[in-house]
């Protein structure tokens, strides 16, 4: 539905300019040929030629207006569909416990982020909108450099991280953060929307298990016996 609603206003232009240029030639051809089966005197041609302008400006004008009219009521309910989609999106993302939040393109302005945030930043969401930028600030330094570069993968989908932040406690967390692009009919993206989680306990899991093995390792080989692992039942 959504690619024949682009095809049709992509094709909207042609169409019209067709339409205005065939409009106007049946219209001089057909006024012209009117006049000289009239056999009008000079004055009363120079009249009526000096009447069908006008008429004719006053037809296209009115069409440019009804035209011009329906293509801002097109907007106006695409905004609308906008807008009540992203209200339906922020009413879900407050009963999740990711972070969900919607930016503009651009990332100068935030428009949404869920009350997440301020569990997992430890930031209030006011002042998010306030300052759009200042979720970096909390990333620890030797992960924001690699984020910011990141950024501009946002708008194609690709834009999927794992960095460190910190709370203003001094409390770090490990968050995976993922954003894909929101397009309208015409296919122009329009906003860009994210998730973001916190897996610091999978990270320290995964952490913790790591360095179990490493030291049973370093068991194994300080060892002056060989050590054999047998399955049960065997």
């Amino acid at each position: 539905m959504g690619g024949q609603l682009r095809e049709r206003k992509d094709q909207m232009p042609v169409r019209l300019s067709l339409a205005y240029f065939l409009v106007s030639a049946l219209w001089i051809l057909g006024s012209d040929e009117l006049v000289k089966l009239l056999r009008l005197d000079p004055v009363g041609s120079h009249l009526a030629q000096t009447v069908k302008g006008w008429f004719f400006v006053t037809i296209t004008a009115l069409l440019l207006y009804r035209i011009l009219k329906w293509w801002q009521q097109e907007g106006l309910r695409a905004e609308c569909a906008l807008a009540e989609s992203e209200s339906r999106l922020r009413q879900m993302a407050d009963t999740i416990r990711e972070v969900f939040w919607l930016t503009d393109p651009d990332k100068q302005e935030v428009l949404f982020v869920s009350s997440a945030y301020e569990r997992l930043w430890g930031r209030p969401c006011q002042q998010l909108y306030e300052r759009p930028q200042g979720w970096l600030e909390a990333i620890v330094e030797e992960d924001r450099d690699r984020v910011r570069a990141a950024l501009p993968s946002q708008i194609d989908g690709s834009y999927d991280l794992t960095y460190r932040i910190r709370t203003p406690e001094g409390l770090e967390r490990w968050i995976h953060d993922r954003a894909f692009p929101v397009v309208d009919a015409t296919g122009k993206v329009v906003r860009v929307a994210g998730l973001a989680c916190d897996i610091s306990r999978e990270r320290m899991a995964g952490q913790a298990l790591r360095e179990s093995e490493e030291r049973y390792r370093c068991l194994v080989d300080l060892s002056p016996e060989g050590v054999a692992i047998q399955a049960k039942g065997c």
